[in-house]
């Protein structure tokens, strides 16, 4: 039996698995394990991306990948559970989608009736 060939995932597909060590170590892994059919002699049988971190950049890095499914181990349960989605101000945005939002807050801002630019 030879050796497994990875490739990256493909988006829409796969799975997120997001796991502590009992050393408090946080780390995920994106996992698509490609069609039979779409898999040539010599070609990636699957694609695999790993990340570690602290526990909100694992959770963070996990929620920004376009998979299929996403899931967290439960030492309760001792299983994989669904990762709940992340409220907006918890997804890092790209510096021009947060400059606009930022921008966007302070445009409302000034037109508040509690603004004090708007008390004469």
């Amino acid at each position: 039996m030879g050796e497994q060939l990875l490739g990256s995932p493909r988006p829409g597909h796969g799975r997120v698995f997001v796991n502590c060590t009992r050393q408090g170590e946080w780390w995920a892994s994106w996992q698509d394990d490609y069609p039979d059919d779409e898999v040539r002699d010599g070609e990636p049988d699957a694609g695999v991306e790993d990340f570690e971190g602290t526990q909100d950049e694992v959770i963070r890095w996990a929620r920004t990948r376009p998979a299929e499914k996403f899931l967290i181990f439960s030492d309760e349960a001792h299983a994989y559970l669904p990762l709940e989605p992340a409220g907006a101000a918890e997804l890092p945005a790209a510096a021009e989608h947060r400059e606009r939002a930022e921008k966007a807050v302070r445009v409302r801002a000034d037109q508040s009736p509690r603004s004090n630019n708007n008390l004469r």
